[in-house]
């Protein structure tokens, strides 16, 4: 799993919006809040199954974590290392 730097939690429970569809409106909020560009999405593996198993969208790598609630991203950028935390 790799380690995310600025973080950023975002909520979105609309229905009628596809994952891929949440993950970009997220990160274009991110990044006009931070001026980066994020590159880490972390989501809940049951809205990990519905976009497909898709291992990025927009470029951004995407990666299913079991404490991260359905309809819930945790979006920002990695430094590109692997997280030492066991949990992950």
């Amino acid at each position: 799993m790799n380690a995310l730097w600025l973080g950023m939690l975002w909520y979105d429970p609309d229905k009628l919006v596809s994952v891929s569809g949440k993950i970009l409106k997220a990160a274009a909020y991110y990044e006009k809040k931070y001026s980066r560009r994020p590159d880490l999405v972390f989501i809940n593996p049951g809205d990990f199954a519905k976009a497909g198993d898709s291992l990025a969208v927009d470029g951004r790598t995407i990666e299913p974590d079991r404490y991260i609630n359905p309809n819930h991203f945790w979006i920002g950028w990695s430094d590109g290392k692997k997280s030492t935390n066991p949990e992950s």
